[in-house]
């Protein structure tokens, strides 16, 4: 499915991400943890080409993906779920999913609707008018609708009331059992420990760790050493 192997990413002279290597296999929801700072998002914009790796490489599906334009890279079904969620405020919530969504995608609008009742009851309502959960809510609505093969969700429950944080939880989770690969950059470990088959933890640019949930969760070491915020 998704393969990074050893990539190396810069911001000007600036060297960010020092041979990053992770992988993302059909069917399973990953996570990449981090601190503020430590290479989470730089990641996730080389993957989807923002950023140009000047060493190793990114393979989706068996194609290689470091070089090719940001609009090929989506084409080929990596959806990004930004940070800022990216909707459109003056549309309503039904003109941002219509204009993304795509005949061929397994979710059609009546499916989002479903798994979304609280936007189909607001349909008619303009991005800026959304709460925070409900413009969430809505970036993933419309992600799906784009017919994704991979999903990629940077820090999705950043600011939100924790009630929203468990609505969001039971969607990601139905999202992960429906067979969509999820790769989850997140900073609420409770959230992170429910969802995930295995995390990977960033520090300086550099993967520190790799495991799976079980051995994460037994591992209090790691979360003390690069992730708690004392450390």
């Amino acid at each position: 499915m998704l393969i990074v192997d050893d990539i190396h990413s810069y911001y000007d002279k600036s060297h960010v991400l020092e041979g990053v290597t992770l992988q993302v296999n059909p069917g399973e929801l990953v996570t990449l943890l981090g601190r503020n700072g430590a290479g989470k998002t730089t990641t996730l914009r080389s993957i989807l080409g923002v950023v140009c790796p000047r060493k190793g490489q990114i393979r989706f599906n068996g194609q290689d993906m470091v070089g090719r334009k940001i609009f090929e890279i989506a084409r080929e079904g990596l959806a990004l779920v930004p940070e800022h969620r990216g909707i459109f405020r003056l549309l309503s919530v039904e003109e941002n999913l219509r204009i993304a969504q795509r005949k061929s995608s397994r979710w059609q609008l009546e499916d989002v609707y479903g798994m979304f009742p609280r936007l189909k009851e607001r349909r008619k309502n303009a991005g800026h008018a959304l709460s925070g959960g409900e413009q969430q809510m809505l970036a993933i609505a419309r992600a799906l609708l784009n017919d994704p093969k991979l999903l990629i969700l940077d820090e999705p429950t950043e600011g939100l009331a924790p009630v929203i944080v468990d609505e969001l939880v039971k969607i990601l989770r139905k999202i992960k059992d429906d067979g969509l690969p999820v790769l989850l950059v997140e900073q609420n470990l409770m959230v992170c420990d429910k969802l995930a088959d295995r995390h990977y933890v960033l520090e300086q640019g550099r993967v520190v760790y790799e495991g799976s949930a079980a051995d994460f969760r037994a591992n209090p070491t790691i979360k003390n050493r690069y992730l708690a915020l004392s450390a």
